[in-house]
C-alpha cells in the first residue's frame, strides 16, 4: 500500500473541495481522492445550489463551474396555511443535476493534483502515526467526505456522543409547466415537510418531497404519493425516484477526532429548514484540506484544532442561529409568519432566502418583521372576532 499525505474518502463536493484546497494550499502534498463510483454518477439531491455556493467555488478557484448554468433570480413559498409570497431575491441561486455538478468538482480536483481511486472504503484502522485503509493506502490524515452514512464518521469516538437528528427526501425528475422560480411549499401534514420543484433548464424540473422527521412518513410508496399529492401539476419519471436520508444540522457538527476530520453530510452539516447542503459541503471541505495543508507545510496547529476553529470563525454564528430556527419551527406558526411577512414586505423574502439558501442570519429587521406580522394576524383575527 502507498503511504500518502491525505486520504479523502468520498469524491462528491465536500470531498472535492477539500482536494481542490489542500492542493492550493500545498502543491507538492500527496492527496487521494477516494470514491467507490466512477464519475460522472447520479447523486440523490434537489440539486439547488444557493447564492453562497458561487462564493465558495470562487474561493476554490472553481468558479467556471456554474458558468453555463443560468442563474434562477426568483423564489415561490407557499405556507401551510396556504399563503403564498413569489418574487425576486438580491442574490440569484442555480439549478445543476449532482451528476454535472459532482463530476464538474471531480474532474477540477483531479486536474489540481489529487489522484482519484475507486475503491470501497470499508475498514480504517490507528496504525501508528498513520491511518491504513486496507488495500487502498495509509494515510497522515483522512478527511471523510462519504455522505449521510460516512463509514469514517461511525469509526470516530464522536458519532456515539450524540442522536442525530435524520430526515429524508425522495428526488426525481418531471415535466411540467415552466418555471422561472425556485418553488417551495411547506406542507400541512408529515410536518415538518416541504415539496419542492426547481427548474433544471432543459423543460424538466428536479421535483421532490421531504421531511424533517423521518418517523413521518412509511415507506417509498408513501414517499411517492406525498409528491403527487402537493406537486399536481409535475409528471414524475419513475425511474427518477430515489430516497435518500438528510443528516441535519440540528446539533452542533461533527467534526472528527484524531487524525479524522469529517466534512458535509458527514458531519452532519444539513440545513435542517431546507435540505440544503452543497454550500456546506464546499465551505467545510475547502476549511478541513486548508487545515490539512496547513499542518503538513510546518504550521503550529493540529489540524483538528485548526478545522473546528475554522468551521466556528466561518459557520459558527450561522449554525448556531440555524439551531434555534430548527427548534422554533418544530411548529407550524414560524413558517406561516415568515411567508406572511414576505408577502407584505418585498426586502423580507430576501432576507429570508438568503438564510434558508444561504449562509445567512436570524438579523434584528428579520425579527421585527416577523413581530409585525404576528401583530397584523393577531389583529385580523380579533376584527374577525368582533364582526362575529
Amino acid at each position: 500500500m502507498r503511504t500518502v499525505d491525505l486520504a479523502i474518502v468520498g469524491g462528491g463536493p465536500a470531498g472535492a473541495a477539500a482536494a481542490l484546497a489542500a492542493r492550493r494550499a500545498a502543491p507538492d502534498l500527496d492527496v487521494m481522492l477516494i470514491d467507490r463510483s466512477a464519475f460522472p454518477r447520479d447523486k440523490t439531491c434537489g440539486d439547488g445550489i444557493g447564492p453562497e455556493c458561487a462564493v465558495a467555488l470562487d474561493a476554490l478557484g472553481v468558479s467556471h463551474v456554474l458558468a453555463d448554468v443560468p442563474p434562477v433570480h426568483r423564489v415561490e413559498v407557499t405556507a401551510p396555511d396556504g399563503g403564498r409570497v413569489s418574487g425576486p431575491v438580491p442574490r440569484p441561486g442555480w439549478v445543476l443535476p449532482r451528476e454535472q455538478l459532482d463530476a464538474r468538482l471531480h474532474r477540477a480536483a483531479v486536474a489540481a493534483g489529487a489522484e482519484p481511486v475507486a475503491a470501497r472504503v470499508r475498514e480504517l484502522r490507528p496504525a501508528g502515526d498513520f491511518v491504513e485503509i486496507p488495500d487502498v493506502c495509509r494515510a497522515r490524515w483522512v478527511i471523510g467526505a462519504d455522505g449521510a452514512n460516512s463509514r469514517v464518521r461511525r469509526v470516530t469516538a464522536a458519532s456515539a456522543e450524540r442522536v442525530q437528528p435524520v430526515g429524508l427526501a425522495m428526488r426525481g425528475y418531471a415535466t411540467g409547466p415552466p418555471l422561472d422560480a425556485l418553488l417551495i411549499r411547506f406542507v400541512d401534514d408529515a410536518w415538518p415537510a416541504y415539496a419542492w420543484a426547481f427548474p433544471i433548464g432543459d423543460g424538466r424540473c428536479n421535483i421532490g418531497f421531504g421531511t424533517f422527521d423521518r418517523a413521518n412518513v412509511g415507506g417509498r410508496d408513501d414517499l411517492v404519493a406525498a409528491i403527487r399529492r402537493h406537486l399536481p401539476e409535475y409528471d414524475p419519471d419513475p425511474a427518477t425516484l430515489r430516497a435518500h436520508h438528510l443528516p441535519l444540522a440540528s446539533v452542533p457538527p461533527t467534526l472528527g477526532a484524531g487524525q479524522l476530520l469529517l466534512v458535509g453530510d458527514a458531519a452532519n452539516l444539513v440545513h435542517p429548514l431546507t435540505g440544503e447542503g452543497i454550500t456546506y459541503a464546499l465551505v467545510s471541505g475547502r476549511l478541513a484540506g486548508e487545515a490539512v495543508a496547513g499542518a503538513l507545510r510546518g504550521g503550529a496547529s493540529h489540524p483538528g484544532r485548526a478545522y473546528k476553529t475554522a468551521i466556528a470563525a466561518e459557520l459558527g454564528r450561522h449554525l448556531r442561529h440555524l439551531r434555534f430556527a430548527a427548534r422554533l419551527f418544530q411548529h407550524r406558526t414560524p413558517i406561516n409568519l415568515s411567508v406572511a411577512a414576505a408577502a407584505h414586505d418585498p426586502a423580507m423574502l430576501g432576507q429570508l432566502a438568503e438564510f434558508a439558501l444561504g449562509v445567512g442570519l436570524i438579523t434584528p429587521s428579520l425579527a421585527w418583521g416577523l413581530s409585525k406580522a404576528s401583530i397584523r394576524r393577531f389583529r385580523s383575527r380579533s376584527n374577525g372576532q368582533g364582526a362575529l
